[in-house]
């Protein structure tokens, strides 16, 4: 009996000693992996969350000098004129990208999809608004297209309506000049390709590049019989809506794609394009590209030259506009950058606000690299209209 007592006795103790084992066993295991994960921590890189209140670097680089100039960028008051609104500009006012989003309105959901900056103008400011932006072109380009850079004829001929005769056309450099369409209304205005203005008449040009241009009177009525006209060399050729469209409010918005070698020129071409329309009132827009990624501007780095970050500071492209244009000027990248998710009901990401410290839009506005969604172009459309009201270009 006794002996039964001191077995029971002997297996309690077993049990109590290796219940103790294990306590120690679990206490050593969590002491260790503890002091591995303080350790880790010690030899690691501290992760940093971004938030609105994330400093976001603003210092400005300096600007280029200016060419000499005629222009005086002095804003105009407004004469209270009810005039058009004339968007030139490449793919970037075009609106390749456009596609489907929704904002909130006043009253209800606003229905934006398929929306383009020019689009998005006109629907704030109730003004008919043109939409000139031609995809993949160069600010060159769109001078010549809009009349800043000037184009003549480089032949003598004698033209009729029935028949077309060979044309040689030259920009005011003596370059050879051909177009896409030379009425340069671009690809969403409805109109009649080809169609000029020589000495305030109509003309239509047909052929390419490698047939040959030729050209012919052209009448938007019927008209009775031929009519012969004499053109002689060195005379102007104006696109169709360069002559028509002179008078109206300029937005500009070129360069993205090139056309310039240093920014005195791309100045002197929007200058030039500006003293074409004959209009006092104008908006130039700055380039949206993040810094570091444009084609049109290789020297403009991923950070400044001391290594710091551009963040919402001025690269040398918009100092050198903000000094040329003063507030004709919109630095549409910092806008976008500090306002474009708001104006479009969007809420940043901790990606995003990574990117703002670098200088770079919100990936949420484009549909690619470089090129905006609807939910950009309206944002973009937005500043536009708020520097119009600024300036008081409408209500």
């Amino acid at each position: 009996m006794s002996s039964g007592k001191d077995y029971n006795r002997y297996v309690k103790w077993v049990r109590c000693i290796v219940a103790i084992v294990i306590c120690l066993t679990v206490i050593t295991v969590v002491v260790l992996s503890a002091k591995s994960r303080i350790n880790g921590n010690k030899n690691s890189e501290p992760t940093t969350e971004y938030s609105e209140n994330s400093v976001i670097p603003e210092e400005d680089e300096e600007a280029y000098d200016l060419p000499p100039r005629v222009l005086n960028s002095d804003v105009v008051p407004y004469d209270g004129q009810r005039r058009a609104i004339s968007c030139w500009g490449d793919s970037m006012m075009f609106g390749i990208g456009a596609g489907e989003a929704y904002v909130s309105g006043s009253d209800e959901v606003l229905d934006i999809s398929g929306w383009t900056t020019p689009d998005t103008l006109e629907y704030l400011t109730g003004i008919k608004v043109y939409n000139l932006g031609v995809s993949g072109e160069t600010s060159n380009e769109i001078a010549l297209r809009q009349g800043g850079i000037k184009m003549y004829v480089d032949n003598t001929f004698e033209v009729g309506y029935d028949d077309s005769v060979e044309v040689s056309i030259v920009d005011e450099y003596g370059n050879p000049v051909y177009m896409a369409d030379f009425s340069a209304y671009g690809y969403v205005e409805p109109h009649e390709p080809d169609v000029v203005y020589i000495n305030d008449d109509m003309f239509k040009i047909t052929g390419t590049e490698e047939t040959g241009l030729y050209i012919c009177r052209y009448s938007e009525t019927e008209v009775g019989g031929d009519a012969f006209t004499t053109v002689y060399e060195g005379t102007q050729v104006t696109t169709k809506a360069s002559y028509e469209r002179k008078g109206d409010i300029l937005i500009l918005e070129i360069g993205s794609n090139g056309g310039w070698d240093n920014y005195r020129q791309l100045i002197s071409q929007y200058d030039a394009m500006i003293q074409n329309a004959g209009c006092d009132y104008y908006i130039i827009v700055g380039d949206t590209d993040d810094p570091g990624t444009s084609i049109a501007d290789t020297s403009q780095g991923f950070c400044n030259e001391d290594g710091t970050y551009i963040g919402v500071g001025d690269t040398a492209w918009e100092a050198t506009l903000s000094e040329a244009y003063g507030e004709h000027f919109i630095n549409m990248r910092t806008y976008l950058i500090e306002n474009g998710l708001s104006d479009a009901g969007l809420r940043a990401t901790n990606a995003d606000y990574r990117g703002f410290r670098r200088g770079r839009i919100s990936k949420q506005l484009r549909s690619d690299w470089t090129h905006f969604n609807s939910y950009g172009y309206y944002a973009k459309g937005l500043a536009i209209y708020e520097k119009g009201v600024e300036l008081g270009y409408w209500k």
